[in-house]
């Protein structure tokens, strides 16, 4: 019964995240592709993604939910949906306009060679975790959403300013 329980929290979950990341990659997909590519993008896809945790807090939360990516457990039934891998689908599916917007900027000229994968991780990992002291440690909580977000904008501007640099080369 507990791990019945346990399933069923987990699909709920996974449904939660499907759901949850699917407008996040529709909301990053829409701003990326109506920024100019470089730099630009990019500030604009992280500042996108901020807002939408500071609009939505207990969707932004529900989607990160630790029960979800930690389960061991996987439906793997014929009439089951595996939701654990619905979810990892769907964040993909938002992750992937970062990698784009990276990528776009690298063939610009305006990043250095520092592997995609890393200098987008690197922007998803700053604003979750602002997003984190925004919404578990209360930081920042007098300020408007405005203000919140200018704030994100500054954070990203000094992480590109370091993909920018001769000197921020990352080996692969």
């Amino acid at each position: 019964l507990a791990l019945v329980q346990v399933a069923d929290r987990v699909e709920r979950a996974g449904a939660v995240a499907e759901q949850g990341f699917g407008e996040v990659a529709a909301r990053l997909r829409d701003v990326r592709s109506k920024a100019t590519p470089g730099m630009d993008a990019i500030v604009s896809v992280s500042i996108a993604y901020a807002q939408f945790g500071l609009e939505n807090p207990r969707l932004y939360q529900a989607i990160h939910t630790a029960e979800l990516w930690h389960s061991a457990v996987a439906d793997t039934g014929a009439s089951k949906r595996d939701w654990v891998k619905a979810a990892r689908d769907a964040r993909d599916r938002a992750f992937v306009e970062f990698r784009r917007a990276v990528s776009e900027a690298q063939n610009a000229g305006a990043l250095n060679r520092t592997p995609t994968d890393v200098a987008a991780q690197a922007m998803t990992a700053l604003v979750d975790g602002y997003l984190f002291q925004a919404l578990e440690e209360n930081v920042d909580a007098d300020h408007t959403l405005e203000k919140r977000l200018e704030y994100v904008a500054r954070l990203v501007a000094v992480i590109l300013n370091g993909l920018a640099g001769p000197n921020a080369l990352i080996p692969e």
